[in-house]
């Protein structure tokens, strides 16, 4: 498929969802999913964005990344997500550092991808507590 209709925010009650799409992002409907807990995003390697508003999923607990996505950063207001328990790729860019996964308490491993410099690297690290984690 081309993209996921906006529609796709309508389904409220969706717990579990696995898209494989060649579209260079998802819509913004995905974001009034509250109850979603999985977003499977493996078979979605052409995603570059994820929505805007992409802190409202509050109860996601897993989110999946392929091993070749083409994401360029994480959303604004990533770190909010603090039911978010599955994270195996991270992306530093223009919108978080790492410092926005300070209340996260991740199960696994964690690979770091650094899409962009960022000068306050070293004090975002220690805010993140990684070594703690």
């Amino acid at each position: 498929y081309e993209s996921l209709p906006e529609s796709v925010g309508e389904l409220i009650h969706l717990r579990y969802l696995k898209v494989c799409v060649h579209a260079h992002y998802l819509p913004e409907g995905i974001t009034k999913l509250r109850y979603l807990q999985i977003l499977d995003l493996k078979g979605s390697s052409k995603l570059r964005k994820l929505p805007r508003e992409f802190y409202r999923l509050t109860s996601l607990k897993h989110l999946r990344l392929g091993d070749d996505t083409l994401l360029i950063d994480m959303p604004p207001r990533f770190g909010e997500l603090t039911s978010l328990q599955l994270l195996h790729k991270f992306i530093v860019g223009e919108n978080n550092g790492l410092d926005a996964l300070s209340g996260m308490n991740l199960a696994e491993t964690l690979e770091i991808y650094f899409k962009k410099q960022r000068e306050s690297g070293v004090s975002e690290a220690t805010k993140a507590n990684l070594k703690g984690k």
